[in-house]
């Protein structure tokens, strides 16, 4: 296996809290001579599953609410914030329900033909999740190995993807339309003056609208941080958000950080077939993952189970790493 060293002065400027995951940023850099244009939002924007039904959430315009109270505003239509509408509508609560959501201002996943948002009441990255669920359906190996190209390959990987999240999407639309959920679209914020009891609903098309409810849960999730002086291109650097737009299979990732995206992002790609470094801002990769709260013993398998799955190793000090000895896992 190789094994890769970085000056510790570089480390300090490039990888600034690296791998933690609330602080931290985890940063992709993917290399591949053939690019295609059949990136996943690419993809989104023109494709259905084949052969299933495009189901939409009925949307309520802000204005069309605006006399209405509600028992509870929700704002943000992610795994919390859709699994706390659903609660409070269902029986024994029974409350009046309203979901606010800007799908297209958070870079959710969207099917620009039908307007459907894939990624509604999806799990925290929800690109890899699909990915990763689809890196253990799709040998790529035996796809190259029956003579089909990168892209063609690629194209595999995100049809599989949508078919994933358009699954997802149809049951959480069912379950809110079910329980009587009213859906908007816009960009909430509170008064200026303060009070929690309104909210005032920016629409798509710029027109605000005053929606009352008794109680407010805020569910809007968060953002990979961005340490200044790093280019984040779309094209071969990505944070964990934005590599949901790369366009083809990439033949080497470097991913910086080891937290649990970092680590979970290296098993995708390398199932995928790419040649995976991960970048550790440490002198053993075990303490690494022991500063995000694993285990020593667990810190300790998941480092072997690297190793032997021929993970690069690339470690911000210039002490070589020996896989073999017991105390550098």
């Amino acid at each position: 296996m190789k094994i890769k060293t970085i000056s510790p002065l570089l480390a300090t400027s490039f990888f600034a809290a690296a791998g933690y995951y609330c602080h931290g940023f985890h940063l992709l850099t993917v290399s591949s001579p053939r690019k295609t244009k059949n990136g996943l939002q690419s993809k989104f924007s023109s494709l259905s599953p084949s052969g299933s039904r495009v189901t939409r959430l009925h949307i309520t315009a802000p204005q069309d609410i605006a006399d209405q109270t509600f028992d509870l505003a929700v704002i943000g239509a992610g795994p919390v914030g859709v699994l706390a509408a659903l609660l409070a509508a269902r029986s024994p609560l029974n409350k009046k329900v309203v979901l606010i959501d800007a799908p297209r201002a958070s870079g959710a996943l969207m099917n620009e033909v039908t307007g459907e948002d894939l990624s509604i009441g999806g799990p925290t990255g929800l690109f890899s999740k699909a990915l990763r669920d689809t890196g253990k359906r799709i040998s790529v190996s035996s796809l190259k190995g029956m003579g089909l190209r990168d892209d063609s390959v690629w194209n595999e990987i995100v049809n599989s993807c949508v078919e994933l999240a358009s699954f997802n999407a149809r049951d959480t639309i069912h379950q809110l339309e079910y329980a009587g959920v009213t859906y908007v679209q816009g960009m909430a914020a509170f008064a200026d003056s303060g009070g929690s009891s309104s909210l005032f609903v920016t629409a798509t098309d710029n027109s605000i609208s005053t929606v009352t409810a008794s109680k407010v849960l805020i569910a809007t999730g968060s953002k990979p941080f961005r340490p200044g002086g790093i280019p984040f291109d779309g094209k071969r650097i990505f944070d964990s958000d934005t590599i949901n737009t790369l366009s083809y299979l990439p033949k080497s990732v470097a991913i910086t950080g080891s937290g649990i995206i970092a680590i979970e992002f290296a098993k995708i790609f390398k199932n995928l077939g790419s040649d995976v470094t991960l970048i550790i801002r440490d002198n053993i990769p075990r303490n690494a993952l022991m500063k995000i709260g694993l285990d020593k013993d667990i810190a300790a398998t998941l480092v072997a189970d690297l190793v032997s799955a021929s993970y690069i190793l690339s470690l911000t000090n210039r002490r070589k790493f020996n896989p073999t000895s017991s105390q550098n896992v």
